[in-house]
């Protein structure tokens, strides 16, 4: 992986019998980051390996008859055949594609005399893909059985490169922070500068568009890098995983475990599509086993459905967002801890609470640099603020309430230090 600073360019190489290449934009809309521009370039290189768990390869079916008729016929009876023979095999349907029916005259040629049809050869071609690779013997065996007389591959590959990816990046990322410690402090901060940028790159570039409802983020760190993070996952039917997060520490070392974390979420998420506490168990088994840092971090992690509104969530020792009513005067409803943070006990575990947003409602997620922003007369922002700008005046869109948010947050500060990274996310449903 090779890091420069004018452009940046982010590369990897991931073994997996062939070489795989990421590219990592310099910036991103989502994050807050130094104006001042860089010439120190920092290179770095690593690799993240996976065993292959995709299998792809394509079988194909020819048939011959007197007349085109006939061998057309004969080719999607075969066809018919192995489709039903990869349905059996336990292939889905969307992992199944075909293409279509061919036919092509067959001739004679003889001196002297003009060519001859003496039948046709009709062709068609299924691509498949095997997700569980301990099948594929099973497949290729059921294909040849059911006269598949061309059977292409298989090639293999991961279905999901980019926690892999992420890992490669991150391993990268902690190589050149090494490498910096050794050069002056106008160098170091540089360097810094440029992590930053890469970490911006892993929050999502914006938000994700779904019918009926609006979601507003930001992200403004305290110094180049960030503990805080935020991410939307799509996972099946449909639904989001929303995150935002805060590691317990400042600096590099937050940094790196924040991109520790959102790689396993990212991994974990996906693979515990409904539920939430199960994703946050997995999580911190994960960075207990392999982060030996000392760091925690907590966590809210909610599954959206937006059909409905449902809201599916764990709460990891994070300040609780708040659910806020459409109806002018409603109570604010707190979405409160339902277990301690990632990173402190093995045998921790969370309960999974549910919640449902109707029309007009809001919830308003946020990390404590928030609440604990302190004026010039050191008095703190507060949770009480906060929801009263949030809710006055009623009826205001996701991205109105957040600039509110954020504009009473820097006239209070005023000209007192931001001392912790702040991180605002507002979901919306539309009335």
């Amino acid at each position: 992986m090779r890091l420069t600073a004018t452009p940046l360019l982010l590369a990897l190489s991931l073994a997996l019998g062939t070489s795989m290449t990421a590219h990592a934009a310099p910036s991103s809309p989502s994050i807050a980051a130094a104006a001042e521009g860089t010439l120190l370039n920092i290179s770095a290189n690593a690799e993240a390996t996976r065993v292959p768990d995709v299998a792809t390869l394509s079988a194909g079916v020819v048939t011959q008859a007197a007349d085109g008729n006939s061998a057309m016929r004969q080719n999607a009876q075969q066809m018919d055949k192995v489709l039903a023979a990869i349905k059996a095999a336990g292939i889905a349907e969307r992992d199944v594609q075909t293409s279509g029916v061919s036919l092509n005259p067959q001739y004679r040629y003889a001196d002297n005399e003009a060519p001859k049809i003496t039948g046709y050869q009709a062709s068609n071609t299924v691509s498949l893909k095997v997700r569980d690779i301990a099948k594929l013997g099973k497949v290729l065996d059921a294909l040849a059985a059911q006269g598949a007389n061309q059977i292409n591959g298989p090639s293999f590959e991961i279905d999901q490169p980019e926690p892999v990816y992420d890992e490669a990046r991150l391993a990268a990322l902690k190589k050149a922070q090494a490498r910096a410690q050794t050069k002056d402090q106008r160098r170091i901060a540089r360097e810094l500068m440029l992590a930053g940028r890469i970490q911006a790159s892993l929050l999502p570039a914006s938000p994700p568009e779904l019918p009926g409802w609006q979601i507003a983020a930001a992200l403004k760190p305290a110094r180049e890098t960030s503990g805080d993070f935020y991410d939307f996952i799509a996972v099946p039917d449909g639904r989001w995983g929303i995150v935002v997060a805060d590691v317990a520490d400042k600096g590099v070392g937050a940094a790196l475990f924040m991109a520790l974390s959102r790689t396993l979420l990212r991994t974990y998420a996906r693979e515990y599509p409904a539920h939430a506490d199960r994703v946050l168990a997995a999580v911190n088994e994960r960075i207990l086993s392999e982060a030996r840092a000392g760091l925690f971090v907590t966590m809210f992690y909610a599954i959206l459905d937006p059909a409905s509104g449902t809201l599916t969530y764990a709460n990891a020792g994070h300040h609780p967002p708040y659910v806020l009513g459409a109806q002018r005067g409603a109570a604010p409803h707190a979405l409160t801890r339902t277990g301690m943070a990632l990173g402190v006990l093995e045998t921790e575990r969370w309960e999974q609470e549910v919640a449902v947003l109707g029309p007009g409602d809001v919830l308003l997620l946020y990390t404590d640099g928030v609440t604990d922003a302190t004026s010039p007369q050191e008095t703190m922002f507060g949770v009480q603020r906060l929801l009263e700008v949030a809710q006055e005046p009623p009826g205001r869109s996701a991205h109105e309430i957040q600039a509110a948010i954020l504009a009473a947050l820097d006239r209070f500060a005023g000209d007192a230090p931001q001392l912790d990274d702040v991180t605002l996310v507002v979901l919306g449903r539309d009335t």
